[in-house]
């Protein structure tokens, strides 16, 4: 996922003309865009066969554990879906829907890979946990809206940025100056940038009411922990990024700490509700 978005800060979505090869051959040219286009399809060629394997496994051994076996046969289909939408990309490129629609998929896989990962780590501590994840708690309803509005920020920067917009970083959207909305671009931006605070607000609640509820819960505390610096990181890049302009790996490390917020947001959602059934 992060490397897909690198792809799309340094605009090698046509480093590669053709696929699955690169201008024919297995090994791309000596060309920054194509090399960039082709590791970001030799990441995702590792990550396949990982997932695939994780649903076998886990449709073998824990197939009554639907938050693990489903999760993961869903992952499985979805990270095809992104393998289509990948090779359409490079062939016939890909409109701001269907972009939106690629990225969407694979944030999901991500969250869910994570869904089973966190229920794997609760059912290795503790056989009696319930395959049930229960939202009717302050904490995991927060957790749940977090997570929601986090998902809405993430995708709507391609759907609300303009061609060649740096707003187009995979991330909360970049806080620079800019003048009253004037075109459609504008108030799409507007409407993303008050999305992201409303996410930016659940986000830190979250994290705080989770130390403050749950500190008899190391797990969870921890996740919080990892949770509050990643997101906190992401805020500072999005602060320093204009000012310092806009280098490439400021860009990138900014991506890369939204891809981590994400995953980590989703891991503590399961936590708060897991938290309703098991000690």
């Amino acid at each position: 996922v992060i490397r897909g978005g690198v792809v799309g800060i340094t605009e090698s979505g046509a480093g590669c003309p053709d696929w699955p090869a690169c201008y024919g051959q297995l090994i791309p040219p000596p060309l920054a865009d194509a090399i960039i286009e082709y590791t970001h399809r030799f990441a995702a060629m590792l990550t396949t066969p990982l997932i695939i394997a994780s649903a076998v496994i886990g449709w073998r051994r824990y197939r009554e554990i639907r938050w693990i076996s489903r999760s993961l046969l869903v992952a499985v289909v979805l990270t095809f879906a992104v393998i289509v939408f990948g090779a359409l990309a490079v062939l016939r490129g890909l409109l701001p829907w269907a972009a939106t629609l690629d990225l969407g998929s694979a944030l999901l896989v991500l969250a869910l890979m994570t869904v089973a990962a966190t229920m794997g780590a609760a059912l290795r501590d503790n056989p009696a946990v319930t395959d049930h994840l229960v939202f009717n708690r302050p904490l995991s309803r927060l957790a749940l809206w977090a997570a929601g509005l986090a998902y809405v920020t993430l995708l709507s920067g391609i759907a609300a940025a303009d061609p060649g917009s740096i707003e187009r970083c995979f991330g909360w959207p970049m806080f620079i100056g800019g003048g009253a909305p004037v075109n459609l671009y504008d108030w799409l931006q507007l409407a993303r940038r008050l999305i992201a605070v409303a996410a930016s607000i659940m986000v830190i609640t979250t994290v705080v009411q989770t130390w403050r509820t749950q500190r008899h819960n190391t797990r969870m505390t921890r996740t919080a922990a990892w949770l509050g610096a990643a997101f906190l990181i992401e805020a500072l890049l999005s602060v320093f990024t204009p000012m310092l302009g806009y280098f490439i790996l400021l860009k990138v490390l900014y991506s890369a700490a939204a891809g981590v917020t994400w995953a980590l947001l989703i891991a503590l959602l399961v936590q708060a509700g897991l938290e309703e059934r098991s000690p």
